[in-house]
């Protein structure tokens, strides 16, 4: 059920102006993901009326001063029929200009009904074919290569006995990945044969979102992930910006804490050409390695769904919620394909926490933080809307007292 949150009157623009006069009423799901509530941010300083969803009580956008109402739904990932059923009655009943699903969650499913969803507000997603293309990184693999976009040698095994044949010949150490999977579930690494064959058997459940059926073994390519950040309208660029990530938590190549932006024209080349090829329309990221070994990119996947380091972006002077708007406010958007290179932003959040714990010389990680913030970082702290933080804290802090109670448990 929709209720009130919390409304501010604060009325300061962030970013670059957008091309929409009017103001528009967004839905925005994934309220607890961090990039829901920079987009909430952005839109509510712009005078946007943002309603917020999430699967969860203490999702950290339902906090914002610009959240003007929240509701929430059945996770996805247990109920994918009854999420979109609890999704539709809110944007039947309401008037709603944009719906923007803030992670693969909800992009998924929301793709799927897409056409259905459209007849009450705009949806700037990919079709469903498009879409499951993108999500399975087999076929993004198989792609790139008809494309001539650089890719990690990459094996999909049909059985055990097929990978057994296989483990002897490859270079290691190699990483074994879902076909569809988000966030870096389950992502394991082998440093041999024997490893591999173990962590290879490893099972979890299947869903619309992580599928754990013949996972791929891809070479382990050393080097530094960089993002290329897309809008696409109907196949066509109208923003693209390369950022990298100067640290990650885990440390080999996981979640962005702190991202710099860059001019790499190779990379946003191959990225254009893969997007604009699916005739992409709406959010994009894809994301490469650059191998320190030889300089050369490697294409690992495709994100369909706004990314959540996108504060970036903004900081940076590339408007993505603008030109998003202006997508459902007027059918079309202005190309932006310029942006400041050098722009460093740090969050903090979880991950850089989980960063300090797993760090041998965390004193150091700390030191270095400190003077990119000195040097003038952007950061996601924001004094004028200080709950979301908070509520972050307590919810981090639950799960942290959970994972402790479950191990002594074990005991």
């Amino acid at each position: 059920m929709i209720g009130t949150s919390h409304a501010g009157d604060d009325s300061a623009v962030a970013g670059v102006p957008t091309g929409v006069s009017q103001e528009l009423s967004v839905l925005i799901t994934q309220g607890k993901n961090k990039q829901s509530l920079a987009l909430t941010r952005a839109l509510g300083r712009r005078g946007h009326t943002v309603t917020v969803g999430s699967s969860t009580r203490l999702a950290r956008t339902f906090a914002s001063r610009y959240c003007e109402e929240t509701f929430r739904y059945t996770p996805p990932e247990e109920d994918e029929r009854a999420f979109l059923e609890d999704l539709s009655a809110v944007v039947r009943e309401g008037s709603f200009d944009l719906l923007v699903p803030a992670g693969e969650s909800t992009v998924v499913p929301i793709a799927r009904e897409r056409d259905a969803l459209s007849r009450f507000t705009t949806v700037p997603v990919v079709d469903w074919e498009t879409l499951q293309l993108a999500h399975d990184k087999e076929r993004t693999i198989d792609l790139a290569r008809r494309l001539g976009v650089p890719v990690p040698e990459t094996y999909v095994p049909s059985s055990t006995e097929e990978l057994g044949a296989l483990a002897e010949d490859l270079e290691y150490p190699v990483v074994v990945k879902l076909r569809k999977g988000v966030g870096g579930v389950g992502l394991r690494h082998a440093a041999g044969p024997d490893e591999l064959l173990e962590v290879y058997d490893e099972r979890g459940e299947s869903n619309a979102i992580f599928d754990y059926r013949r996972p791929l073994v891809q070479e382990h390519v050393p080097g530094t992930v960089h993002d290329v950040n897309c809008l696409f309208e109907r196949g066509e660029p109208r923003a693209v910006l390369v950022q990298k990530r100067v640290l990650c938590s885990p440390p080999s190549g996981g979640i962005g804490v702190v991202n710099e932006t860059v001019r790499n024209p190779e990379l946003a080349e191959y990225a254009t050409e893969i997007l604009g090829h699916l005739d992409w329309h709406g959010i994009g990221q894809v994301e490469f390695v650059v191998d320190e070994r030889d300089g050369s990119p490697k294409l690992m996947e495709i994100n369909p769904r706004l990314w959540g380091t996108f504060e970036l972006a903004l900081a940076a002077g590339v408007d993505f919620p603008g030109l998003l708007c202006e997508l459902a406010g007027n059918g079309t958007a202005r190309p932006t394909l310029e942006y400041r290179s050098g722009v460093r932003f740090v969050w903090f959040d979880v991950p850089m926490m989980t960063s300090f714990w797993r760090s041998e010389r965390p004193f150091a990680r700390a030191l270095t933080i400190a003077r990119d913030l000195a040097d003038g970082a952007e950061t996601n702290l924001s004094l004028t809307d200080p709950l979301p933080m908070a509520t972050r804290a307590i919810h981090a802090g639950t799960l942290g007292l959970r994972a402790a109670a479950s191990r002594f448990d074990q005991r």
